[in-house]
Formats: structure tokens, C-alpha cells, sequence
């Protein structure tokens, strides 16, 4: 049966999840984009799996305990996949477990993720999906 993009998308949550973002590097383009404007103005837009990683990991290392549950996935087109997901855990030197609700739009191009950008709720990604259209 053939590969699906959301398939590869979901695989990819099912990983990272279980071995985190630096273990599925393997499903990037070497030379993968991402926009986290959206999801934190002292966030930023990169290229490159390092980059990739060293942003990821400004957010994930802030957890002792952390993980991502995905929610729903969405088809935009050919190309993209919306994610939905709930991520969070406990907070290093606490007790205290936060969560959050974000919404990421991957572009994928030959089974290989080349574009990620996040987003606070699924509405602001569709709207940007439909403006990138």
C-alpha cells in the first residue's frame, strides 16, 4: 500500500513521541524551513535540521517529562499536512505538568518533510495554509 503524507506525518509523531525530535531527524529534509513566529514571537524561522533541532529543543528541554499526543490530522493538499496536537509534561525542577494545544503545517515533498511551521490553534493554520495556497 502505498505511503500517504499524513501517513508519514503520523509516523512521525508516533517516534517522536516515543524517542523524541532529535531520534526522526531521518523523515527531515536536510535543508528542512520552519516558522515558529506564530507559536512564540522570541521564537524564529530557520533552515536545516540542526536548526531544526536546537529550536525544538529551546522548548522540550524546558520539560522533565515531556510529550505529544496527536489529535487530528488534516489533508490540506497534495503537498501539506495539518497536525493537531496536545504537548506538554512535567516542568523540569517541579511537580507542576503543563499542557499545550498547537496546530503544525507540514509541507512535505517526496515522503521527506521540507517545511514545519507552528501555529497557537488550527484556525490560524488553515488560514495561513489557504494564503500560502
Amino acid at each position: 500500500m502505498p505511503q500517504t503524507n499524513a501517513d508519514v506525518v503520523r509516523r512521525l509523531y508516533e517516534a517522536g513521541d516515543a524517542v523524541g525530535f532529535e531520534g526522526v531527524l531521518e523523515f527531515f529534509d536536510p535543508e528542512i524551513e520552519f516558522d515558529l513566529t506564530d507559536v512564540s514571537p522570541d521564537q524564529r524561522a530557520g533552515r536545516g535540521r540542526d536548526a531544526f533541532t536546537k529550536a525544538a529543543s529551546a522548548y522540550t528541554d524546558t520539560f522533565e517529562e515531556w510529550h505529544v499526543d496527536l489529535v487530528e490530522l488534516i489533508e490540506i493538499d497534495a503537498d501539506r499536512v495539518l497536525a493537531v496536537v496536545r504537548d506538554g509534561g512535567r516542568l523540569k525542577g517541579s511537580d507542576r505538568e503543563i499542557y499545550n494545544d498547537f496546530a503544525h503545517l507540514w509541507t512535505l515533498r517526496e515522503g521527506r518533510l521540507v517545511r514545519w511551521a507552528g501555529f497557537t490553534d488550527k484556525t490560524r493554520a488553515l488560514e495561513a495554509a489557504a494564503e500560502a495556497k
